[in-house]
């Protein structure tokens, strides 16, 4: 079965291979010159996935470890600088600029020594326009870093930190807006983009621990309300998965969750793949029991006489957004 991801569509943007070729190798502080156009000339680390085109760098994650033993904050700047990102101060071991009227700031190469000390800073990256689209999706919760490789698309930039790893996955995404995702007691993930920032390694957290590179060998453009809806669907697995019940009533729930989905038209492969991800997370050992739930005429079946205004998509390689609600004993629970 597929792994629930959203629908990705390449649009055409300002973005072109030879920009995002040239971004990857500046963070690693390298210069790359294209052999041409067609990408069949271009050397072999290159390669081009469907209507989606990532750009490898063979090299890159050695250059990454560089960045992640680097010493020179300055020098690390002028390398986000060379990529086309916005970075600005942030007091060592914080998250929160100082500086007024941050999100305006714009550093240029030769200004990075008047806004940047050589040690003991940490470097922030202005999100969205300011550095060419460029979002982050902050996963704030253990369920959202477990569950994000089913459910966000593949990116070839990953950082974090030791407690966290794998914690902020980049992307490259023109349009898109910040978003956040939380429920009553807690942030479950964050789409950061134009007037947000996030520190970047070799940043050091608050709690103490350096931010790292995971992976960082390409930058991919998905479309940015593609990736809003892959964001809503993560948010609400997180959700359910800390909200599952005891065992007693984990049926009653994979049954009310099923029907929610189904009467706002979403497929049914879809339906099974989501409880089965959800139940899997929360540690249930009856997990083919809950993917029964979903009976095999059920969208035929369940249809509204009246399909809900911005239900009617699933989610997968063939389907796109997907909003739905569970209302179980009392409680509502609901991601949009």
């Amino acid at each position: 079965m597929h792994e629930v991801r959203g629908k990705l569509t390449r649009t055409t943007t300002k973005t072109t291979e030879k920009d995002a070729r040239h971004r990857v190798a500046a963070v690693a502080g390298e210069t790359v010159t294209p052999r041409g156009r067609d990408t069949k000339n271009w050397p072999p680390e290159t390669r081009v996935e469907g209507q989606r085109k990532a750009v490898v760098m063979s090299n890159l994650d050695e250059l990454a470890r560089k960045i992640n033993r680097e010493t020179s904050v300055r020098k690390t700047v002028k390398r986000y600088i060379g990529a086309e990102f916005c970075p600005i101060p942030v007091p060592h071991r914080t998250k929160v600029p100082k500086l007024k009227d941050w999100p305006n700031l714009r550093i240029s190469r030769k200004d990075v020594g008047e806004y940047f000390d050589d040690i003991d800073q940490n470097i922030g990256v202005l999100l969205g326009e300011p550095s060419n689209d460029l979002v982050d999706i902050d996963l704030d919760c253990d369920e959202a870093i477990r569950l994000a490789p089913k459910f966000l698309p593949k990116t070839g930039a990953v950082f974090g930190r030791k407690s966290r790893p794998r914690s902020h996955r980049l992307y490259v995404a023109p349009g898109a807006k910040t978003k956040k995702f939380s429920c009553a007691d807690a942030m479950l993930v964050e789409l950061r983009s134009t007037g947000a920032q996030t520190l970047f390694p070799p940043s050091v957290h608050p709690e103490g621990e350096k931010i790292r590179w995971y992976r960082l060998d390409s930058f991919e453009e998905v479309d940015a309300d593609d990736l809003v809806a892959s964001c809503e669907n993560l948010a609400a697995a997180c959700l359910l998965v800390r909200r599952w019940p005891a065992k007693g009533s984990r049926q009653d729930i994979a049954l009310a969750l099923a029907g929610a989905m189904l009467r706002a038209e979403l497929a049914a492969e879809f339906a099974e793949r989501f409880i089965e991800l959800v139940a899997k997370a929360a540690g249930d050992d009856e997990v083919d029991k809950r993917v029964s739930t979903v009976p095999p005429q059920a969208n035929a079946r369940c249809r509204p006489a009246t399909a809900p205004r911005n239900r009617t998509h699933g989610l997968g390689h063939d389907m796109g957004r997907a909003h739905y609600q569970a209302d179980y004993g009392g409680s509502v629970w609901q991601c949009s």
